[in-house]
């Protein structure tokens, strides 16, 4: 029986709740922002090759993302366009996607599994009805295993953050949450990921 409290939703909009969620799942995958110009840059093959996409010599881009002590200037007007044109394209194709995670902290969360720390609203999905309520996951976090974690990065650079999206919730709900799993179902809803973060699990 559902707590006192919930919030009840027929039929919720899967598709709907993925969109809203792109950047933060981006984030959570990634460890960046998706709108930081560093980041953007970082997705694009860095500064030489934004250079060119954007009409600016490399050394402007640089002074985009340096940071050792100096003022970073920012990118204006159309470059700044064309360069969240350009990254927002990155991130509908596998090359771009597979860029974004190539790191040392992916390749962790593959092989450890992940820790999730924050607070959210989230909650199972029953018979076609949600429901969620907010929930806090306190330092050090909860475990989540690897073979959710491999599913859901996997499904990113298939797909993309939406179906990355539903695959986490999928595997989520399957591990944590006794709701019945159903294959062709999403059994867990996070309906807000921004209050959320996601790193390896290093623990013994």
């Amino acid at each position: 029986m559902m707590s006192r409290g919930d919030h009840v939703e027929d039929d919720p909009d899967l598709s709907a709740y993925a969109r809203t969620n792109r950047d933060d799942m981006y984030r959570l995958l990634t460890g960046e922002d998706p709108n930081s110009i560093k980041e953007m840059v970082r997705l694009l093959g860095g500064p030489k090759n934004v250079a060119g996409i954007v009409g600016r010599t490399r050394r402007t881009v640089e002074r985009w993302v340096t940071e050792a002590g100096q003022k970073i200037s920012k990118p204006r007007g159309d470059a700044l366009q064309r360069l969240q044109q350009a990254a927002q394209h990155a991130r509908s194709t596998r090359v771009g996607r597979q860029r974004a995670v190539e790191n040392r902290r992916s390749a962790l969360i593959r092989n450890h599994g992940a820790r999730l720390v924050g607070t959210t609203t989230a909650g199972p999905i029953a018979s076609g009805r949600s429901y969620t309520r907010r929930r806090h996951y306190p330092e050090p976090g909860m475990h989540v295993d690897v073979d959710t974690m491999n599913s859901t990065f996997d499904a990113y650079l298939q797909d993309g953050e939406d179906e990355a999206y539903a695959t986490f919730c999928n595997g989520f709900g399957t591990a944590y949450e006794p709701t019945g799993h159903d294959p062709e179902e999403v059994d867990w809803l996070f309906t807000d990921l921004s209050g959320l973060d996601l790193g390896p699990d290093l623990t013994d």
